[in-house]
């Protein structure tokens, strides 16, 4: 049995097609994947299968960014949201619009590993740069 059903929005077809391998690999369950926002939010909606992560990898204006947490939350969506920048500056926002983890790139799969463990989102208070939990960053 998979340990989590995952949904990814990244940026690229060849991360799409890599990370799908990797976590597949790892025993969990890529059920979607785009490189395209609008076709993400159709899946999403339109998706019979109870997400438990949705990881969001897109090249997104900050407010546009923040503007997606906040409509995924709005369709209802108790999945935890996975967002993935080399905007740290993002990474408080992102918390407080919603998403339940903030890697910020470049990181390492590891990392994703661990934040596709825990529970269902239930909200989060906004991180200290380096603090564990909510961002995870791989010192260069």
């Amino acid at each position: 049995m998979p340990m989590a059903k995952v949904y990814l929005a990244v940026e690229t077809e060849p991360m799409l097609a890599m990370l799908r391998e990797y976590l597949a690999a790892m025993g969990h369950e890529v059920v979607g994947g785009t490189t395209q926002l609008s076709r993400a939010f159709e899946e999403i909606r339109a998706s019979s299968v109870s997400l438990d992560t949705i990881v969001l990898d897109l090249p997104l204006e900050p407010e546009r960014l923040l503007k997606t947490i906040a409509q995924l939350r709005g369709l209802g969506a108790r999945s935890r949201i996975v967002v993935i920048s080399s905007e740290f500056r993002l990474a408080a926002r992102a918390i407080g619009a919603g998403a339940d983890k903030f890697l910020e790139r470049p990181f390492e799969l590891a990392l994703l590993l661990r934040a596709l463990q825990g529970e269902p989102h239930a909200g989060a208070s906004p991180p200290a740069r380096g603090e564990q939990g909510l961002v995870e960053s791989y010192p260069l």
